[in-house]
């Protein structure tokens, strides 16, 4: 029989507690009238300014051609606008409308507010703590990866 070590037992705790909490979060974006990638997509264009279209896809891990789809929606909504970048009109970049940043701050609060919910239970050390042990364990990983 195959001993299990304790460090498998953290792995599997970290990956079930990830799944929960992400669909969990993924659900809360849902009600609130988003996705998880349209609110991504207005949090990254909130806090950095417009982004070409092929960025904006590299950010979050999709095709470019998944990607148009979703601004297309976006656009439809008033969220977002492209405009052709005038240094290569190849490139087409998106920016965040008024009407977007407006919904992204509305639903920014309640998602935020959903996050500390989920963590009411801990105290500012006990998150600390949480921290420090999660990028160590990032630390150890990236290391690995080399």
């Amino acid at each position: 029989m195959i001993t299990t070590p304790k460090s498998y037992e953290v792995w599997k705790e970290f990956i079930k507690t990830w799944k929960i909490w992400y669909r969990a979060s993924e659900k809360n974006l849902i009600n609130l009238g988003i996705s998880t990638v349209e609110y991504r997509i207005l949090k990254n264009l909130y806090e950095r300014g417009p982004l070409p279209m092929i960025e904006l896809a590299n950010i979050n891990m999709v095709t470019q051609g998944w990607i148009t789809g979703v601004v297309d929606k976006m656009e439809k909504n008033g969220y977002v606008k492209r405009d052709r970048s005038q240094n290569d009109r190849r490139v087409i970049n998106i920016s965040i409308t008024e009407k977007g940043i407006e919904f992204f701050k509305h639903i920014a609060e309640l998602h935020l507010n959903y996050i500390d919910m989920t963590l009411q239970d801990f105290t500012d050390y006990d998150m600390n703590e949480m921290i420090k042990l999660l990028q160590r364990v990032q630390e150890n990983v990236n290391k690995l990866s080399e």
